[in-house]
């Protein structure tokens, strides 16, 4: 112990932190018996009664974070924390982790919590006796998120039971923050202490219908980065979604980081957390996969990205992926390509789907195979990007081509252009049917880009004929698939890494259909072909110019 305190106080303090659990334990591999974090909690509790000396520092520790499964929650913290206020004002972090399999609620009683609730207003709701039989761990969560009130960050990743019969409405645990938005002024006094006045970043799982009044969230005046997770927006009964007006002011919130994932709501939605954002850094909005997953998305990612214009300044990362099925039913229709991803001088990092950047031509404008109507793709990037990632399908992308890959590079070798800023390029190719040809021979376009100084990349997802990605073929398909591959040459070694799960295998059976050893891939042919060296920068296989543009290409569409 003498050790112990002869020790800095920062050190004494960075001990105890690091007797909490961390966020890369992950609560679905690890066991109690290797990982407790109750434990964790027991042990700090020990130190507050071993010496009047570590007391302050391990009570500080101990109540700094609040780490627990969903269902599983600390006894002896919860009543702590709604005695004394000196602790609940220690609470820093709150963490809830997932739940194990058949879990069930291990935690304080039904009395217990329900003499809580009674003394805290925000939580006196008419769902409250519901969740306390069905869902108490809910009920436990909003007692810890009322009295947390300088909280600096919540992690909610959890399912949890959805507020029937009003399920509109904001859930219970959720409560406390969204009426300290809605009470905070736009413009705090700096010197007056707030509730959640320190609260800057929120990643939130709201898997129920949820009404305007999440938007309030953006009116914390320190919240910086905010991540909500499976929220469903449908307006209410006689409200019009389009013609509703945001609760808040245009450009009034700090957040610079939003995250919207598998998200189902109107773009309108979308677009009150875009303007309320001053000035944002990073976009990202991901659509749920089986939302209207048969009405075309065109106009939804078009709102979306005239709301991002105004933040064209200072968005440097954006990723907007619509979940678009209907192109897979329609191969005749047109999908208008975004316009506007130009005008986003700031951004450095675009990840879309193809048809969002480069549109759809119908089946109709096809001539020889090849679709005559993409535009240059130099055109249509922002001028100062520097990372590129597209998905790609056969639906989202027919007729893709060399050429219209390699659209990006300046015309000539020695042509420099301002949109060409690109220093990494991203390829997704999702659905291709086992054993059919490629789009494009992906090693020419590599070679072209690395030759040109940007790293480019790929990855092949094939599918089933039932369109099921990524999934183990059968014997037939896979030989198929290397037949087909194959007829690259030795090309298709390199090719066939880049297959998902199945690279490695799928190679050593394009070897058995070239007649190579793997062997080979040591040698120096071999370690040109799969980019070991930097020397292939040099060759001139491959190097057929596909960059040049006649007049009739350099038209816009």
């Amino acid at each position: 112990m003498a050790g112990l305190l002869s020790l800095p106080t920062e050190i004494i303090c960075e001990i105890f932190e690091n007797l909490k659990p961390t966020d890369e334990v992950n609560p679905y591999c690890d066991d109690d018996d290797l990982w407790d974090y109750r434990a964790s909690y027991r042990t700090l509790a020990a130190l507050t009664r071993t010496c009047r000396c570590l007391n302050p520092m391990a009570t500080q520790a101990l109540y700094k974070r609040y780490c627990a499964r969903y269902t599983i929650s600390h006894p002896g913290f919860m009543r702590r924390l709604c005695t004394d206020k000196t602790i609940s004002e220690m609470v820093r972090d709150i963490k809830l982790l997932h739940n194990g399999p058949l879990c069930q609620h291990r935690g304080r009683s039904e009395d217990e919590i329900k003499a809580q609730i009674l003394e805290i207003p925000v939580l006196d709701r008419p769902e409250v006796e519901r969740l306390l039989n069905r869902d108490p761990s809910q009920v436990e969560l909003a007692i810890l998120v009322s009295q947390a009130s300088n909280l600096e960050s919540m992690s909610m990743e959890v399912y949890y039971l959805a507020s029937e019969p009003h399920p509109q409405r904001v859930p219970l645990w959720l409560r406390p923050l969204v009426e300290a938005g809605r009470k905070l002024p736009l413009v705090n006094n700096p010197r007056e202490k707030t509730m959640y006045g320190m609260l800057h970043s929120l990643t939130l799982r709201v898997h129920e219908t949820c009404s305007y009044e999440l938007a309030y969230l953006l009116c914390l005046p320190s919240l910086r980065r905010l991540q909500l997770d499976g929220l469903l927006y449908q307006a209410r009964q006689g409200e019009d979604g389009q013609s509703f007006k945001s609760p808040i002011p245009i450009a009034s919130s700090g957040v610079h980081t939003l995250k919207l994932h598998d998200i189902d709501a109107p773009s309108e939605v979308i677009t009150w957390f875009i303007s309320g954002c001053k000035a944002l850094t990073e976009f990202k909005c991901q659509r749920e996969n089986d939302s209207e997953a048969y009405a075309c998305t065109q106009a939804w990612c078009a709102n979306i990205l005239s709301a991002l214009e105004q933040h064209s300044a200072s968005l440097t990362s954006l990723m907007l992926e619509p979940g678009d099925e209907f192109l897979k039913l329609r191969p005749d229709y047109r999908y208008a390509r975004l316009e506007g991803f130009e005008r986003l001088s700031s951004l450095k990092l675009l990840v879309v789907p193809w048809m969002l950047l480069m549109g759809r031509p119908p089946a109709s404008s096809v001539i020889n195979g090849t679709y005559k109507s993409y535009p240059r793709m130099r055109h249509l990037l922002p001028p100062n990007l520097e990372e590129l990632s597209l998905s790609m399908s056969p639906w989202t992308a027919p007729g893709v081509s060399e050429e219209i890959l390699l659209s990006s590079l300046p015309r000539k070798p020695y042509e420099t252009d301002m949109k060409t800023s690109l220093q990494n390029f991203n390829i997704r190719y999702y659905s291709l049917i086992w054993g059919t040809s490629l789009p494009c021979n992906f090693w020419n376009v590599k070679h072209a880009y690395r030759r040109s100084g940007v790293a480019f990349s790929y990855t092949i997802f094939g599918a089933s004929r039932y369109d099921v990605d990524d999934i183990v073929p059968s014997n037939w398909d896979f030989i198929s698939m290397a037949d087909e591959l194959a007829t690259h040459g030795p090309k298709a070694m390199e090719m066939a890494w880049h297959f998902g799960t199945i690279g490695e295998e799928l190679v050593g059976k394009v070897a058995e259909r070239l007649g190579l050893e793997l062997s080979w891939l040591e040698s120096e042919e071999g370690r040109r072909i799969m980019f070991l060296d930097d020397g292939e920068q040099d060759e001139a296989e491959g190097d057929e110019t596909r960059n040049g543009d006649t007049e009739e290409d350099e038209k816009d569409s």
